[in-house]
């Protein structure tokens, strides 16, 4: 009996062990099914008070990033319909307007680049949000299964004593008369 509980009790904390792991790892959103049952329930059985906010902090604002555009009749006021400069302008004309167009193409680029890094920027945002929640909730469960396999060894060492014929040990060394 004593092989067995030890032998369970190093089987329950190898499990439990393993299962806090693979929940500390993970790097995809919190089901919120498990959410609610982690952070409101397990928690405060647990009296555990969560560090973090449960929820993903959301962009709010629905403005572009930055907005660059120049003034179309500006660049193409004397161009007719072949594409070609009107009898108006000037060569300082046309370099001017040939300037405000690459300058035009160059903030676009800027533009671009300055989104595909704010995405960036938000999509690992998000992901380090997900790992620690998914911490949480490994100490969360780390925390109840810690109590469970206190309880669970606590009852198996009380049956272990319980079952002990303490009687047969001390038979021969009692006193005959007292």
């Amino acid at each position: 009996l004593y092989y067995a509980s030890n032998i369970t009790l190093i089987l329950l904390a190898t499990l439990f062990n393993v299962i806090v792991l693979n929940i500390t790892n993970l790097t995809s959103p919190v089901p919120e099914w498990l959410s609610v049952f982690i952070f409101h329930y397990l928690a405060r059985l647990t009296c555990y008070t969560p560090r973090s906010n449960p929820k993903p902090p959301k962009n709010t604002s629905k403005q572009p990033l930055l907005s660059v555009k120049l003034n179309e009749t500006l660049l193409y006021d004397n161009f007719d319909a072949k594409g070609s400069f009107g009898v108006n302008a000037t060569p300082s004309v046309f370099k001017s307007r040939k300037r405000l167009c690459l300058l035009q193409n160059m903030m676009d680029e800027i533009l671009s680049q300055l989104e595909r890094a704010s995405a960036k920027r938000n999509r690992k945002r998000d992901r380090i949000h997900c790992a620690m929640e998914w911490r949480e909730v490994g100490v969360i469960v780390d925390r109840f299964l810690l109590a469970l396999f206190t309880v669970i060894a606590a009852v198996l060492t009380a049956l272990l004593f319980s079952s002990f014929p303490y009687d047969a040990l001390f038979q021969d060394q009692r006193v005959e008369g007292v």
